[in-house]
């Protein structure tokens, strides 16, 4: 998606204003690096935010001693942000987690995206309509822990222009994280997980689809489930659809392990 040109409101006295020159129906992130003014704006706005963790008041958690802004993406002047978070300069960059804001300069509304998270490695992977709308959703991936049984997990933030803030999709059964991947899980038995996704147009209305596949297998009692996930919008109304044909199980897995190399694929 071909960004519209952004340049910097000086004259609003804000903690972050944007103008286009075009259009504001888009998305864009904002190159931080070739915006050091509105960088150094966002880091006025979320000073808090940014501010960092005193041990003795978040123990028995760790502290985050090291904050920043790692991306801004900007639609209707309502700012998306993504702040990081570390346990020190020296920590690895791999280990840092990450949470959400929506930032509104014209009312000063500033809300962590609910629900509150940490989001590990979290990484943008595309936008995305799964529905009629001037604004397609931020799609990403993120771990739900590091050194732990993680999970990887699906999400996108959509916008809401009857409250004019960003939000977490949510899916049926209140599920706006979609599992893709998980470590080995210890229970009953050892649990071991293939899985595959896709973002695409699935039952072709010209709106994508998120299709997961997953084979959960016991170590020791040798147990499978192994299902087909897709997680579609219909008439404004969010469907988390088992797919129990053969045929068509069989079409999304084609389209699944295109380009892939997985024992789901063999």
């Amino acid at each position: 998606m071909k960004g519209p040109m952004i340049a910097f409101a000086t004259a609003i006295t804000l903690m972050i204003s944007f103008a286009y020159s075009d259009t504001s129906d888009s998305f864009t992130w904002l190159d931080l690096g070739k915006n050091p003014k509105m960088y150094q704006e966002a880091k006025k706005a979320f000073s808090e935010e940014l501010r960092p963790d005193i041990p003795e008041k978040v123990k028995p958690y760790m502290p985050m001693l090291y904050k920043y802004i790692a991306y801004i993406g900007v639609y209707n002047n309502v700012a998306l942000v993504i702040i990081g978070y570390r346990e020190s300069v020296k920590t690895p960059k791999s280990y840092d987690a990450f949470s959400a804001y929506s930032f509104d300069p014209n009312t000063h509304k500033k809300i962590e995206i609910q629900p509150k998270a940490y989001y590990y490695q979290w990484a943008f992977i595309k936008t995305a309509s799964f529905e009629p709308s001037f604004i397609p959703d931020v799609v990403f991936k993120y771990y739900n822990c590091l050194e732990c049984e993680s999970v990887e997990l699906l999400s996108s933030f959509r916008f809401d222009s009857k409250e004019n803030i960003w939000k977490v999709r949510v899916w049926p059964n209140n599920d706006a994280h979609l599992m893709i991947g998980s470590d080995n899980q210890l229970g009953d038995d050892v649990w071991m997980y293939d899985c595959l996704h896709s973002i695409a147009d699935f039952n072709d209305d010209k709106y994508v689809d998120i299709a997961i596949r997953c084979r959960e297998t016991g170590e020791q009692t040798r147990q499978v489930k192994d299902e087909t996930l897709l997680y579609t919008i219909q008439k404004g109304t969010p469907l988390r659809i088992k797919i129990k044909d053969k045929t068509k199980r069989a079409q999304i897995n084609r389209a699944l392990c295109m380009g892939q190399e997985s024992p789901l694929c063999k």
